[in-house]
């Protein structure tokens, strides 16, 4: 596993871990004094925590996960300049397989700045903007789509960015996505308007907001796995099937019950079907059990959709 923060222009800044893990990644959660940040300010003695949860290295061996942390210098350990970076996770199995994951992260050398955290209707952080801040004009927090002030959006391909005014002049751009840069699903959501400043940070103000994700559509449609429950000798291959909008590409990773990567298919998105033979990424047929297939299509237009579809493999044996 390899954790580095790159630049916008795609350059490596600094590589923050190089080792051996117990498990593929499958979350990676960006935390500022025990809170998840997209925004860190070097210099200020409050590092980036990057948090792995159930992953295990030799170094931290813990049911909780791992822990990396990242100052906000480069190689060279000077603070870098402000501005939008990715925190990026690889990780590379043992048959050569690689998977990734990255986060955003705002640098802020300012000791002072605003930000605007977007929570779901289960209290989870989906995306965080921010910006430095002068401390001029009172505070106070609005929402508008151009020049027409609501509380319900549509968010999606060729949708306007959602504004969060903080004064009478100054606002964040909120693109309607979350931290993996999917737009989000449609329900209400919390804004809640963040001040630092040297004496530390307060909650100015919340507000919910509807979004609405028709712009984007569902790329995926209906998903099927044909047939389910799968009883046979892997001799025929399980089908899965889906009603796609758009030509683009496909991702299938089959997890067992354990939470283990037991395949990862590729496919064309406009194909509207792929098989998977029942085998492993070592080309063994997996056990008879329960399986947890993942998703993730993607049109030509960027737009995103990831679905969950649960199936069951009976592998009958000498047929």
């Amino acid at each position: 596993m390899n954790i580095s923060v790159y630049n916008e222009a795609g350059e490596l800044v600094k590589v923050i871990a190089n080792t051996t893990t117990s498990q593929e990644a499958q979350q990676v959660q960006l935390l500022v004094n025990g809170n998840q940040s997209n925004v860190i300010s070097p210099g200020s003695g409050n590092a980036l925590t990057i948090l792995l949860p159930n992953v295990e290295t030799p170094d931290q061996q813990k049911t909780s996960g791992s822990t990396f942390s990242w100052d906000g210098t480069n190689s060279a350990g000077q603070d870098v300049a402000n501005g939008d970076y990715y925190i990026k996770e690889t990780t590379t199995d043992p048959y050569g397989h690689t998977d990734i994951i990255t986060k955003p992260i705002t640098v802020i050398n300012s000791s002072q700045y605003v930000q605007a955290n977007i929570f779901n209707s289960a209290g989870e952080l989906v995306a965080t903007v921010s910006q430095a801040y002068d401390g001029s004009g009172p505070i106070s927090l609005n929402l508008s789509n151009g020049s027409n002030s609501t509380s319900v959006f549509p968010v999606g391909s060729g949708e306007p960015d959602i504004s969060i005014n903080y004064t009478s002049t100054e606002f964040l751009p909120w693109d309607g996505k979350n931290s993996q840069g999917d737009y989000v699903v449609s329900g209400v959501y919390e804004v809640q308007l963040v001040v630092k400043t040297s004496t530390g940070s307060s909650v100015i103000a919340s507000k919910p907001i509807t979004i609405l994700d028709e712009a984007s559509g569902d790329v995926l449609g209906t998903i099927k796995s044909l047939p389910n429950p799968y009883t046979g000798d892997t001799t025929t291959p399980l089908k899965f099937t889906w009603q796609p909008s758009a030509d683009g590409t496909i991702k299938i990773k089959i997890y067992n019950i354990a939470g283990e990567l037991v395949r990862t298919l590729v496919g064309d998105l406009g194909a509207a079907t792929i098989n998977w033979d029942l085998k492993g990424v070592g080309g063994q047929t997996v056990s008879s059990g329960t399986y947890i297939c993942v998703f993730e299509g993607v049109d030509n237009n960027g737009n995103k959709k990831t679905k969950i579809v649960k199936i069951a493999a009976i592998i009958l044996a000498g047929q």
